[in-house]
């Protein structure tokens, strides 16, 4: 590749580049209005809406009702009831009988509300009126499913009976009220990974980026800072690396190696800056010229132009700072040697078949920069000027478009580039499941209403921001599990 294909391919690389960033910037903002969409979308639906029990019987108008909800804590419901007793007394007090009949019973699945966790209890408020009292429990020592559970209590007083119907309505936590539950932990989670991946991982690691543009500025970094020293632009590579693996230990000591030849690299790096600039500066004028130029021609100077362009590359592999005298020194005589080959190009191109032209371009190219000035002095003092410069046919020679190759990568790179992504999904995708289980399936005074509903979202949020492992989570609640009670205290690592 000549120097002036290398040109071109840095600059189509630095736009791919600026493109590629582009694209990102463009991608995360996509998600986070998606996070945002679903967000929301999601305005705390009542668990009662949703599931098989949406569509239920009516309810017998003289019967006891106790709805949980979604909740499954236990409730005590009273109501009065008047029994059909001769002369509206009760004598003597105490003498009913309250009892269940059986088991209370889904009509329509058929599942059963055990009548060991209902508790019945009647008191005399006034003559003839009795008080029902029934507590139940849909969570201890069975989990009851959802559903509407009917039943009779018997009221009796010797040959003088009532049957009072019962019903108790225990709505799903399945279906979609679970997927919602899904949904709005993953969001919580979601925000509490990113709050903490802000101000534990991208705020440092902005504070220190921004202290490496300020060095890189300095010292004239560039784009891709082909103008610093082989030794100082790996340096400064490891460093970026470093940054990013957050590794701030070993970023401090590059730092402190470069800044402490910030002004010498500086220098250095104007020097060959200005070698570079006078280089692509004679190949923009030899891709100028108004005249045509024979591809032999073009062919000869193109090889002095790389050979200079070497010269230029062995300058920056030189040992720095070891040789940085030395190489000051080198880069004086570059710089003379630059001008020489810039003026015995101009002439060649003009007089293309001038014997001592020729000769000192053969020198150029292999480097002998002393013998082609001395040729080109010659030149200058023969005062020879060629009346009929019958340049060789053929029209100048375009410069084709050279793709930049692409880098090799192994199969399994991309994957590992995405390691911390794919882990902070898998992170928030256990802490989503845990909370399902914990928080809304396992929690038995889960209500099912706006403040559950937040109060879910928080849990996942709290839990992913404060760092705790999933498993210490998982040990912590599960000592609460039984009585959905438990508070969520958090520590951070």
């Amino acid at each position: 590749m000549t120097y002036r294909g290398h040109k071109r391919w840095r600059a189509r690389g630095v736009a791919r580049g600026r493109l590629h960033v582009v694209r990102r910037a463009l991608l995360t903002l996509l998600l986070i209005g998606a996070a945002l969409g679903v967000s929301a979308l999601l305005d705390a639906p009542s668990t009662a809406a949703f599931g098989a029990t949406q569509t239920r019987a009516e309810v017998p108008k003289d019967a006891l009702m106790i709805s949980f909800g979604a909740g499954r804590t236990p409730l005590t419901r009273t109501m009065t009831v008047r029994p059909p007793v001769e002369g509206n007394a009760v004598r003597p007090p105490g003498a009913f009988l309250v009892r269940l009949e059986s088991d209370l019973t889904d009509p329509g699945t058929g599942r059963q509300f055990p009548a060991q966790q209902v508790t019945v209890a009647a008191s005399e408020i006034t003559s003839g009126v009795l008080a029902l009292a029934v507590s139940a429990d849909p969570w201890s020592p069975e989990q009851v499913p959802s559903g509407d559970y009917r039943g009779l209590i018997r009221v009796s007083k010797d040959d003088v009976q009532m049957d009072v119907p019962i019903v108790l309505r225990v709505d799903e936590r399945g279906g979609w009220s679970a997927l919602y539950a899904v949904l709005i932990l993953v969001a919580g989670a979601a925000a509490g990974l990113l709050i903490k991946w802000i101000t534990e991982r991208l705020t440092p690691q902005a504070m220190i980026y921004r202290r490496l543009a300020l060095l890189r500025r300095a010292v004239g970094w560039g784009s891709d800072g082909r103008n610093l020293p082989v030794v100082a632009r790996l340096q400064m590579e490891e460093l970026q690396d470093v940054i990013a693996r957050h590794d701030y230990g070993r970023a401090e000591q590059l730092f402190t190696d470069l800044e402490k030849e910030r002004e010498q690299l500086a220098s250095m790096a104007n020097r060959f800056i200005v070698l570079d600039n006078m280089l692509f500066a004679q190949s923009e004028a030899v891709s100028a010229h108004p005249k045509p130029i024979s591809r032999n021609v073009l062919a000869r100077v193109d090889a002095v132009v790389d050979e200079c362009h070497r010269r230029l590359q062995l300058a920056k592999d030189a040992p720095w700072p070891d040789r940085a005298d030395e190489i000051a020194r080198n880069l004086d005589v570059l710089q003379l040697n630059f001008i020489t080959a810039s003026q015995v190009i101009t002439s060649y191109i003009e007089l293309p078949n001038e014997a001592t032209l020729r000769s000192a371009v053969d020198m150029l190219q292999r480097g002998a920069y002393d013998s082609a000035a001395q040729e080109y002095d010659r030149f200058l003092q023969s005062g020879t000027v060629e009346t009929s410069t019958t340049a060789e046919p053929g029209k100048s020679r375009r410069s084709r478009r050279i793709r930049a190759p692409r880098a090799e990568e192994p199969g399994l790179a991309p994957w590992f580039r995405a390691a911390r992504p794919i882990a902070g999904m898998a992170s928030v995708l256990v802490v989503a499941l845990v909370g399902l289980k914990l928080q809304y399936l396992g929690n038995q005074s889960f209500q099912g209403d706006l403040t559950a509903w937040l109060t879910l979202g928080l849990w996942g949020f709290v839990v992913e921001l404060s760092g705790t492992s999933v498993m210490e989570v998982v040990a912590r609640l599960s000592a609460g599990h039984g009585s959905g009670t438990q508070p969520l205290s958090v520590n951070r690592r």
